[in-house]
């Protein structure tokens, strides 16, 4: 763990239309969650493939081992006058072991850049109030913004649980309340 911190990551991108997810990837990113969030490896592999062409991972390797991933979800959102084309960030994670060395840092700014360079207007994360500071140091911002989603029940609700709705890179809407199209990232 030399050099710069979280300088020594290399990353892949993996979905439908770029680098497929193995059954060994697949596998480890599992285990990485599963540090994380408890469930087993098996429903953690069963979610991931569920997910067909919705989403993309992007993986950090260290020494050909996993130890930060992200799951990002492509979408368009609606405002009541304007459509935006989002990236919705999820499943944010690095290996417990490797931890305060940049690495989630590192990781957060290859989505930055992702939602830069693909020319998106914006990528949305919902976090705990805990992990809001790491997030600004990442460059998101939070927002005040309302999102909202229609239930089963066609009922407009808040979109997200957490009151720390966080945005990247920082913007104003004209718009009152935004749908996300579907469920939280």
């Amino acid at each position: 763990m030399s050099g710069e911190k979280g300088s020594n990551l290399i990353f892949k991108v993996y979905s439908q239309n770029k680098l497929k997810l193995n059954k060994d990837i697949l596998t480890d990113i599992a285990n990485l969650k599963l540090q994380w969030w408890g469930r087993t490896v098996n429903k953690q592999i069963r979610y991931i493939n569920s997910l067909g062409n919705t989403s993309s991972h992007i993986v950090g390797f260290l020494d050909k081992k996993i130890i930060a991933y992200v799951r990002l979800i492509k979408r368009e959102i609606k405002g009541e006058q304007s459509c935006y084309k989002v990236i919705g960030v999820s499943t944010v994670c690095v290996n417990k072991s490797y931890r305060h060395y940049g690495y989630g840092v590192s990781i957060m700014k290859q989505v930055n850049t992702i939602i830069d360079e693909e020319e998106y207007d914006f990528g949305l994360l919902q976090c705990n109030e805990s992990l809001k500071k790491f997030y600004e140091k990442c460059g998101w911002h939070k927002t005040t913004q309302e999102f909202i989603r229609v239930d089963k029940f066609w009922k407009k609700v808040n979109a997200f649980k957490e009151n720390n709705v966080m945005i990247y890179p920082r913007r104003d809407f004209l718009e009152k309340v935004v749908d996300i199209c579907g469920n939280s990232f």
